[in-house]
């Protein structure tokens, strides 16, 4: 099975050193275990077991002869326990130590789309009174999406109904099936003509930047993924209204304005980019099975220039609301159709004309989605949190996931080296967040 275009362009884009990290997408599972956590060896064979069944996590990436065609998924022979590296180390300060420095070494899903760390026995886990088990697990953003992960991640400690097969997944061969190469090299010149053919009666639509003002202290080129804070804060602590998003986005307008004025910058418009995936595009009916759904990174306007902030939080959820209505249509779904028409080389250079671009047109990412139930283990062992450190691209320093599992929201604030006083921020957010400030 070939990758799709959209998995493919994730792939090249980590090659191409887009992100920090590859964008890889990176999780830190956090199991309450009392006084004393299983062995590495019980840890190993239950998580073998549960991987067994995720088509996804069994395979990795191969190029085709000369790579003249989509690269495709083939069966990874690795045995999935040696793929879980014991940590030392056993307090939470030393785990956020690696999980920071993780986006530093980025995977080659040629080699392995995924690999493993585990920490037993760990001290001073936020929310965990007495030793917790930390499993991290860091996933090539080729393989699927947040929506992927989060399945992935329920399937692993033990919700049977996430099993589901992820789409672009589990018809992998041992080799790159030579047919369908040749199938796709001679389709390769009439899939051209009709994708210039229909990107011409699509026509371009403008890109709005909002009048994109860059800030210093949130949109200077940065070296690496620096700075990591993991904090937690209860649904019915969230002093805003609405849902956990639309609050975060309030005490997000609320922490950057107090915090620029801090370090002394200028306070312009200021937005956050956040993924949406429009009504339809999740479950559209593509060519080729895609891991990844086609989201859509909504730039809302935090409206910083509203002075009263019962008003000012009322504006950014219906500029939120705006935003996501406006996805909703036909031409989001015919332009992922299109997509995956693209021959692999004009993907190519897609991506390698995107990924000369050194600024985005907003100031910090967000991300907010929930994890379900908290009704999740592992070897009796109840799962009480995820962590999911941000996703930092060229010219954006700064990043936050809200990730909700029951009504426990667990806040990761991450920066890059580029960023003043990241710890400052975080401070402000989470009294933004309980309206403190």
């Amino acid at each position: 099975m070939r990758l799709s275009a959209l998995d493919a362009s994730n792939f090249y884009y980590s090659q191409a050193g887009r992100y920090f990290g590859g964008g890889d997408m990176i999780s830190v599972m956090v199991l309450d275990s009392g006084d004393e956590s299983p062995s590495i060896e019980e840890l190993r064979e239950a998580l073998a077991a549960r991987i067994a069944l995720i088509p996804a996590l069994r395979e990795r990436i191969a190029l085709t002869p000369g790579d003249v065609a989509y690269p495709h998924w083939v069966t990874d022979p690795t045995p999935t326990g040696t793929k879980f590296a014991e940590m030392s180390g056993g307090t939470w300060g030393e785990v956020v130590g690696v999980a920071q420095a993780m986006p530093l070494d980025p995977l080659d899903p040629l080699e392995s789309a995924w690999r493993g760390h585990i920490w037993r026995n760990v001290a001073g886990a936020p929310g965990i009174e007495n030793r917790a088990t930390v499993i991290a697990m860091k996933v090539s953003h080729a393989v699927t999406d947040g929506r992927g992960v989060t399945q992935i991640q329920r399937a692993l400690f033990g919700d049977d109904g996430a099993l589901a097969r992820i789409p672009g997944h589990g018809n992998a061969g041992r080799t790159v099936g030579l047919v369908q190469v040749f199938a796709e090299l001679a389709q390769a010149p009439w899939n051209l003509v009709k994708f210039i053919r229909a990107a011409r009666q699509a026509g371009g639509t403008p890109v709005n930047t909002h009048d994109f003002q860059s800030v210093a202290a949130l949109n200077s080129p940065g070296e690496r993924f620096a700075f990591l804070d993991v904090r937690h804060v209860a649904v019915e602590d969230l002093r805003w209204g609405g849902s956990v998003t639309e609050t975060g986005l309030a005490a997000t307008s609320i922490a950057l304005e107090a915090y620029l004025k801090k370090v002394g910058d200028d306070t312009p418009p200021l937005f956050v980019q956040m993924p949406v995936v429009p009504p339809g595009l999740g479950e559209a009916d593509l060519p080729v099975p895609s891991g990844n759904s086609a989201s859509v990174g909504v730039v809302v306007d935090l409206s910083v220039g509203t002075p009263d902030r019962v008003e000012r939080a009322g504006r950014i959820r219906q500029n939120l609301t705006d935003q996501v209505a406006a996805q909703a249509n036909d031409d989001h779904l015919a332009g992922r159709q299109l997509f995956e028409r693209v021959p692999v080389q004009i993907l190519r250079l897609i991506v390698a004309r995107g990924s000369q671009i050194k600024q985005v047109p907003w100031h910090i990412g967000f991300t907010s989605y929930t994890k379900g139930r908290p009704d999740l283990q592992l070897l009796g062992h109840p799962l009480a949190y995820f962590v999911g450190p941000p996703i930092l691209r060229p010219g954006q320093g700064l990043g936050q996931t809200l990730l909700g599992l029951g009504d426990r929201v667990t806040v990761s604030v991450g920066a890059s080296d580029s960023i003043p006083q990241p710890e400052l921020y975080a401070d402000l957010l989470h009294a933004a967040m309980r309206r403190e400030i």
